[in-house]
């Protein structure tokens, strides 16, 4: 008899954003409705001009500096058009939001719904820039930011159609396209190749990939009497993978640089109806925030962009409370569209009273009464709740417990603290295709994901578990439903056994904790599956280091192989 699944059917009440926005600001899903008790400022008035081509910073921040001195609520209002920011030096951003609650930012919508208000920063144009973002949101509560395009002028990408390959030179000629930003010198970051006939990502290994610099040395000069479009780069290594007519897009920064959205230590975020048209870095950053709420944000190429970023498009860490994702876009971003993620942190030593003493790998987690600490040791891992934490400098905690008892715990073992997870998690009606990496990479709790496209991304469409020695801990009741998966995968993540092999792959690349079943309850129906035979071992699920996993009700065509079970797992239950 198969086993009957333990997941969790998870939902929110209503939308959580209308929950947010009436609890908030009083408003409708729209948010459009204007309440006496809303006051209303518009950015015009304290001096920003739409579509001059002058610097706003200074008019922004006296509209926001007047918004802080308003008792309740706040709507600040950006007029149809452009706005500008030219930093005198960076880094630095556009918008700063710190220390406020009950914000509203609104731009324009236009006949067709999209953002009719432009925030574009306008940098000088160099490689390896710190650069500025547009919106810092610090230390706040119950802000929204719509009907937003995000842009660069100029981007900080380029593109062009190939015209001349020389294999043995390794030599590769582009001609840049019409609008797209050149300069000699120019570097070749998260390079990749596209069908400019339909659009797609080729289907081959990235052009260029990593983050060093010394590896990135070789860089696109132009080519004399060509007028001034066609650019040259030779030695870098990716003739073997591109022909005449290909296009190619490639970025000039790669690491270190600002987000589009830097949120932190915030609560009750929502995000809606926003485009992003071009990132220097990853496109959000969002880190130990509690409630956000994402509708309707693209991040998505625009004109002849081919991509949109070399990093991340969503990059959230050790946030809580709950995440929905609802009508989301993400294509051209190389690295992974979506990660959610918490903290491995190691247990250095156990005291003769049974304290433990904690070692964090980022300075911002933290630890205090109250706290549920999930034990990563034994057949399952268990929880204690934290009694009283103090710091001891260094990033290192001494905990004690309302329970001490620790069976199986030993130096060297790890502990995620779960009250750094979201509660819930819905990502539906999403799109996320042509992307070089994985989708979404979730290693917390409690997700549903439905009703999304998943297409043409090199690496898994979903993968579950952790990435890396410090990014966990393990994926634990997700419900995957309704959804397409459809021709990902075409590059092979990892080796060996720990090769990501499937469309959804479920996977532990923690090298203490290989050989554990720690990815728990998930359940995997109703979704369709296609295109998935374009290389050899592929599946469309792969599983591995999980236990109690559910396969029903799924479709498959033109795929190899429906499921693949690796090492390290139990009680797959497999209904197709």
């Amino acid at each position: 008899m198969p086993k009957k699944s333990s997941v969790r059917f998870l939902k929110f009440p209503l939308s959580l954003s209308v929950l947010l926005a009436a609890a908030a600001f009083g408003i409708g899903c729209a948010g459009q409705a204007q309440p006496a008790s809303v006051t209303v400022l518009s950015v015009d008035d304290y001096g920003a001009v739409p579509n001059d081509g002058a610097d706003d910073s200074a008019a922004i921040a006296a509209a926001l500096k007047a918004s802080s001195e308003v008792a309740g609520p706040v709507r600040l209002v950006f007029s149809e058009g452009t706005y500008n920011f030219r930093p005198a030096s960076t880094p630095a951003e556009m918008v700063r939001i710190e220390d406020r609650r009950d914000l509203i930012v609104s731009g324009q919508v236009a006949e067709d719904g999209a953002p009719a208000t432009r925030l574009e920063i306008n940098l000088e144009l160099v490689n390896d820039t710190l650069g500025a973002g547009h919106f810092v949101i610090e230390n706040s509560e119950n802000i929204m930011v719509e009907n937003l395009v995000l842009d660069y002028n100029p981007r900080f990408a380029s593109a062009g159609k190939v015209v001349a390959v020389d294999r043995e030179q390794d030599t590769v000629e582009v001609d840049i396209f019409p609008g797209m930003p050149h300069f000699d010198g120019m570097r070749c970051y998260s390079a990749n190749s596209w069908d400019l006939e339909t659009g797609d990502l080729l289907q081959v290994e990235a052009l260029t990939i990593g983050l060093d610099r010394k590896r990135m040395a070789n860089t696109w000069h132009p080519v004399e009497g060509a007028g001034g479009v066609r650019y040259r780069i030779e030695g870098i290594g990716f003739s073997d993978r591109v022909a005449v007519g290909d296009g190619i897009s490639w970025h000039f920064t790669v690491n270190g640089s600002e987000r589009n959205f830097l949120i932190l230590y915030s609560e009750n975020i929502t995000l809606r109806n926003i485009d992003i048209f071009n990132t220097l870095g990853a496109a959000m950053l969002a880190g130990y925030n509690k409630d956000i709420v994402m509708e309707d944000v693209r991040v998505i190429p625009e004109g002849n962009s081919l991509a949109v970023g070399p990093r991340d498009a969503f990059h959230l860490s050790n946030n809580r409370g709950r995440l929905l994702m609802d009508g989301v876009q993400v294509k051209g971003v190389r690295w992974d569209p979506i990660v959610s993620r918490g903290t491995f942190n190691e247990i250095v030593e156990i005291e003769d009273d049974g304290a433990i003493i904690v070692e964090v790998p980022w300075p911002r987690m933290t630890f205090e009464s109250g706290n549920t600490l999930l034990f990563q040791v034994g057949e399952v891992p268990y929880e204690r709740v934290v009694a009283s934490a103090e710091s001891l400098g260094d990033k290192r905690y001494r905990i004690r417990l309302s329970d001490p008892a620790l069976p199986e715990v030993s130096v060297g073992d790890f502990v995620a603290n779960t009250s750094y997870e979201f509660d819930d998690v819905v990502i539906r009606n999403c799109t996320v295709e042509g992307n070089y990496g994985t989708g979404i990479v979730f290693m917390t709790q409690n997700a549903l994901i439905e009703n999304n496209l998943f297409r043409n991304n090199a690496y898994s469409d979903i993968g579950l578990g952790p990435t890396s020695q410090d990014a966990g801990p393990f994926a634990r009741h997700v419900i995957i439903r309704g959804n397409t998966f459809d021709g990902s995968n075409w590059v092979r993540k990892h080796s060996g056994a720990s090769g990501h092999d499937g469309s959804i792959t479920v996977f532990s690349n923690q090298k203490k904790l290989m050989d554990v079943p720690y990815n728990q309850d998930i359940l995997i129906e109703d979704n369709v599956f296609k295109n998935l035979d374009h290389r050899e071992g592929l599946a469309a699920v792969n599983v591995k280091n999980a236990s109690d996993v559910v396969l029903r009700g799924n479709s498959y065509e033109n795929v190899s192989q429906h499921l693949k079970v690796g090492e390290h797992t139990v009680d797959v239950t497999d209904e197709d």
